[in-house]
């Protein structure tokens, strides 16, 4: 389990630095619409709640209408927002697979023959990063949605402390088990999708990554009879 924590971070590091060298651009904006995104509910919150003081208290019309209004903006923004996220997240998408894929191309042209397609445990290794450079994006983006949740979950309670300590103990408590179910929902997803996925054992998989960015002469090459059509 620690190991798969361990090779998980070192994919999301390398994804996350593939992302950043092909669509820097779309992954500020990325970024920036999920910050949005996430301070939008906190916003909404605080002002129905100085809406619902004002009429329950001494506000003045024009007060109100104010509120009203940016309470209203804030809601074409947060309708606004995830449109906008989907999109940066196809840019970022299309951007790392378009450079994956390139390095996969340039890996597989070093060959000298076509010897090594015809080993099946090679071909299966091939599969497995050609399905890599479709799923990269989703290391990236499952990442800035963590942040996400937690900026939203930081800002809710830090509301709901400022109201009512005794409340926000409450809430935290409910929490508790909905966390853990959705901890093990997403280990045991994760599981699932390593073994519907091609087979490869740890020294595969790490050839497969040292060849889309190696040097021209990667570790774990094949032996000579395989790279070449006659043995030596």
């Amino acid at each position: 389990m620690a190991v798969d924590g361990v090779r998980l971070t070192a994919s999301a590091r390398e994804a996350a630095a593939t992302g950043w060298s092909s669509a820097a651009a779309p992954m500020i904006g990325y970024a920036l619409t999920l910050l949005a995104m996430a301070t939008t509910p906190v916003a909404v919150a605080w002002l129905t709640k100085l809406i619902i003081d004002g009429l329950t208290g001494t506000a003045s019309l024009s007060e109100l209408l104010g509120l009203a209004a940016v309470l209203a903006g804030t809601g074409v923004v947060a309708a606004t927002l995830p449109h906008a996220s989907r999109y940066l997240g196809s840019q970022i998408g299309r951007a790392i697979a378009a450079t994956t894929t390139d390095r996969l191309f340039a890996a597989t042209a070093r060959f000298p023959g076509l010897r090594p397609f015809e080993d099946p445990r090679f071909l299966d290794r091939l599969r497995f990063a050609q399905e890599g450079t479709s799923r990269a994006d989703g290391i990236v983006t499952e990442a800035f949605g963590l942040v996400r949740s937690a900026v939203i979950v930081s800002g809710l309670v830090g509301s709901v402390l400022v109201i009512s300590p005794a409340m926000t103990l409450i809430v935290l408590c409910a929490a508790v088990p909905a966390l853990i179910a959705q901890l093990r929902l997403s280990r045991r997803r994760t599981t699932l999708m390593r073994e519907i996925g091609p087979a490869l054992d740890p020294e595969a998989e790490a050839d497969v990554h040292a060849r889309m960015r190696g040097p021209d002469q990667p570790a774990h090459l094949p032996p000579a009879e395989t790279r070449c059509g006659t043995p030596t």
